[in-house]
């Protein structure tokens, strides 16, 4: 699997490179948008061509106010053969003569097995029409919106409806099962073709990198200045929106490794025809992202170490490099977890009191911290094994004490395999332990005290407390106002 996220890569690598400087301008391929001319009927005179998209705004025009009937006129009421007749005719595209000339009693009847002649024949599968394209079963006619819905007049009137499966009225899939799809018009030669929400922008197909809905609901930040395509009041602005979306991912998304894989198999066949020869690398993700929502984490984080040093990570996200990257900015630093080799949380934490005042538990403040101030002002992020300028002050019973004499933080952690899993990078709450937990318990703070020493060699005070597990905290305060001056022996 780690083959995947490598091709992905390179695929997304290449694709910036052909960007230039911000924008890439490749050349549309032929089945985007120019098809070759196979049309043999009475349309062949529609040499300037037209565009999809005028077809589809036309028949909107009348989604929702044109009643189903036995009419012929779009300003009576049609059937679903009488409503796309009538739209291309607007164009001057006769859909209806050779249907009629090939004794085919329905005109749905005539395209299914005959609709080459009216136009070029896209294929079977709905996902593959375009604006302005018909789709067709035995039984039915509809105009293909080329955003997965298409525009028909049904029992209902003249409606927008989906194609597949969500179909509320049932007009398609409920005959054969089987469609046709043909397009019955020249496409304008000097046209720039553009879908934005299904990623085709200014005559380029960026579709199997670049997803709208993943887009828009990945990347927040964007939602904030863009809103959404499903919040749009009608399709002008919903067009606009997307629009919005699709350009900041060419001019900045690409270069931020903001980007959508759809089809894996694709890099799989690359790799097969061209790769292997090229001698690419098939096992490593190069060039992982390290962007995510706009800021650039590589001073504190490489994929490759990251899922090796973590088996989790390396049996979710070895070939993944987004989404351990995301993993990494919304848990792995709140968990502690090191992203690279170059920053150490715990050698952080232990080095510089400063942060642990100001950013206390919160551990993602101190990889930001780094990120943003430390690496510059050269603060050191690796090889510190103990905490230094721990805290030792600390009020209890109402009395402020240095607890110095008889702590010692590193000594407490690494004594007691407790306080290391919780309190490893915690001094202050260390401390807190200390004093409230640990003295009633009888632990050693620091090699310098030893209750049981202190005990056995202060009888007067044995004296006084005994050995009630309720006095303990009374010897520990003696020997910090008292015993460490009167050189009592406490170890």
């Amino acid at each position: 699997m780690i083959f995947r996220g490598l091709i992905k890569r390179i695929t997304y690598g290449t694709l910036a490179l052909a960007m230039g400087f911000s924008v890439y301008v490749g050349s549309p391929a032929d089945p985007v948008y120019v098809y070759a001319d196979t049309t043999v009927n009475d349309n062949d005179n529609k040499e300037a061509g037209i565009s999809g998209e005028e077809i589809v705004a036309l028949a909107a025009s009348y989604v929702g106010k044109l009643p189903y009937g036995g009419g012929k006129s779009l300003e009576t009421s049609v059937d679903c053969a009488w409503f796309a007749g009538r739209i291309f005719e607007k164009f001057g595209i006769d859909i209806y003569a050779t249907s009629y000339r090939y004794g085919y009693g329905t005109l749905s009847g005539y395209l299914f097995y005959q609709g080459r002649d009216i136009g070029t024949f896209v294929g079977t599968d709905p996902k593959l029409a375009q604006a302005g394209d018909l789709i067709v079963t035995t039984g039915h006619v509809a105009i293909a919106t080329g955003k997965g819905t298409a525009i028909s007049a049904l029992m209902q009137g003249v409606r927008e409806h989906p194609v597949q499966d969500g179909d509320p009225y049932h007009y398609f899939g409920g005959y054969n099962g089987e469609y046709r799809i043909y397009r019955p018009f020249k496409v304008k030669a000097n046209a720039v073709y553009n879908d934005p929400i299904n990623g085709i922008y200014q005559g380029v197909d960026y579709s199997a990198v670049y997803n709208y809905k993943y887009y828009s609901t990945r990347y927040t930040d964007l939602a904030g200045y863009y809103g959404f395509v499903e919040n749009a009041k009608d399709q002008s602005e919903a067009t606009s929106i997307a629009e919005l979306y699709i350009k900041h991912f060419i001019n900045h998304g690409m270069r931020e490794g903001r980007y959508w894989d759809r089809d894996y198999v694709k890099y799989f066949v690359h790799y097969m025809n061209h790769g292997k020869k090229e001698n690419r690398n098939g096992r490593k993700i190069l060039n992982p992202v390290t962007v995510y929502n706009g800021v650039d984490y590589k001073d504190i984080y490489d994929f490759n170490y990251y899922v090796n040093k973590y088996p989790d990570m390396k049996n979710y996200y070895s070939d993944d490099d987004e989404a351990a990257l995301k993993h990494f900015v919304e848990h792995g630093m709140a968990e502690g977890r090191q992203g690279n080799e170059s920053f150490e949380l715990t050698s952080y934490k232990y080095l510089y009191s400063d942060l642990r005042t100001h950013f206390g538990n919160d551990n993602k403040k101190y990889y930001i911290h780094y990120m943003n101030y430390g690496k510059k002002e050269g603060r050191t992020s690796t090889g510190v094994t103990k905490m230094v300028n721990y805290q030792t002050l600390y009020t209890y019973n109402g009395e402020t004490l240095n607890f110095s004499k008889v702590y010692d933080f590193n000594y407490y952690i690494n004594k007691y395999p407790d306080m290391k899993k919780y309190y490893q990078n915690d001094d202050a709450g260390a401390l807190k332990h200390f004093v409230e937990h640990g003295i009633r318990e009888g632990r050693q703070g620091s090699e310098n005290f030893n209750l049981q020493v202190y005990r056995s060699n202060s009888p007067d005070l044995m004296r006084l407390w005994g050995v009630d597990k309720s006095n303990n905290y009374l010897y520990y305060r003696h020997y910090m106002i008292h015993g460490y001056r009167e050189n009592r022996k406490s170890h």
